[in-house]
């Protein structure tokens, strides 16, 4: 598993297409971070994190549903045209151990380009902002979030062995999750609500970023990451009959 991650990050690091989203990712939020602050001016009675983080982290998370497809749609398509997946799924390393390194790259990636972020928490801590716990929890909740993007990502690309097709696979399914925000908010049973509620992602992303850390969303991010797993897994040893 060890190898297969360092060899997914060193592939990915090397590829331009990288540094060409970390430079629109930095770009976008640099300029909204901006306009962020300009507007924050207008609205004196609410504070910073309500003003400028909640929104910018939110963009964040935006702009990940659409960069999350196009890092990993091309994550087993290259391998099964280049005939190296064949290869890896008859050696002694398992589905479960292909699938892992692969996912844990990707995450490493992410954290990455989040990284390059961080300066807009640290421009306002020159003007007093000091609820670093807060930021931490929004950084916690993107990651999670995300993880949750490049797992999907994963699976679409396990289905196909074309990569534009399985940009839009993934894309597609993550936009699906998105709209089931829209079901708990249109239901008139407050028990299907609630449950369609749980489902989205979104919700639960909403309390990390307000610094309220729940212990059932760490229980349906890691059974969601788990269970495309499972997905991708499958998709893999279909490959064997």
């Amino acid at each position: 598993m060890f190898s297969i991650f360092k060899r997914e990050l060193k592939e990915a690091l090397s590829s331009p297409l990288f540094y060409i989203l970390c430079a629109i990712f930095s770009a976008i939020v640099g300029w909204l971070f901006y306009n962020y602050i300009l507007g924050s001016k207008e609205h004196t009675g609410t504070t910073l994190t309500n003003n400028v983080l909640i929104p910018l982290f939110g963009v964040m998370n935006s702009l990940f549903m659409f960069f999350s497809p196009i890092l990993t749609m091309n994550s087993f398509v290259e391998e099964k045209n280049s005939g190296t997946l064949d290869l890896l799924l008859r050696s002694k390393v398992s589905i479960w151990e292909i699938i892992l390194g692969k996912f844990l790259s990707h995450v490493t990636l992410i954290s990455l380009m989040l990284s390059l972020s961080i300066i807009c928490p640290l421009i306002l801590m020159f003007s007093g902002y000091s609820d670093w716990g807060i930021v931490g929890s929004a950084y916690l909740g993107l990651i999670l979030n995300i993880s949750c993007y490049i797992i999907v990502g994963l699976f679409a690309s396990s289905l196909t062995e074309n990569q534009i097709v399985s940009g839009f696979v993934s894309f597609s399914i993550i936009l699906g999750i998105l709209l089931v925000n829209l079901t708990a908010n249109t239901a008139n049973s407050f028990i299907v609500g609630q449950i369609f509620n749980y489902l989205n992602n979104i919700s639960h992303f909403s309390y990390f970023v307000k610094g309220d850390i729940r212990s059932y969303s760490f229980i349906y991010y890691s059974s969601f990451v788990g269970l495309f797993m499972l997905f991708t897994s499958k998709s893999l040893e279909s490959r064997r009959w």
